[in-house]
């Protein structure tokens, strides 16, 4: 077991908050495409302890789709990290249909 002291945890989560460059919406095939949907940038300078401003994306219509979480990339667009939705997929089906995220990052720290 890794112990991570306060000012540890302090450089991992900048620099995971760094690193991070844009969230992508995912459904049970992969990225979403479609709807007028577009990953949103993420800017490193809104992150607050951890926590970073929800993102909303509002969709056109088409077929429905159930979004099941999204992920975050990095500059390279490797996956940093992913989540599902804890309240289960989030179904797009009209138009002005909408999808908040609200990025909290949290590392235990102890000594």
């Amino acid at each position: 077991m890794i112990h991570v002291t306060p000012n540890g945890h302090s450089i991992m989560m900048k620099a995971i908050q760094s690193t991070a460059n844009s969230a992508h919406l995912m459904t049970e095939d992969g990225e979403l495409t479609g709807y007028g949907y577009r990953p949103m940038k993420i800017d490193p300078d809104q992150w607050v302890n951890g926590e970073y401003p929800k993102m909303v994306w509002e969709f056109s219509n088409g077929d429905p789709i159930n979004v099941i979480g999204y992920y975050v990339v990095d500059e390279n667009d490797s996956i940093l990290w992913s989540e599902q939705f804890t309240d289960g997929p989030q179904e797009i089906k009209n138009t002005g249909d909408r999808i908040g995220v609200t990025i909290r990052l949290s590392l235990l720290a102890g000594a």
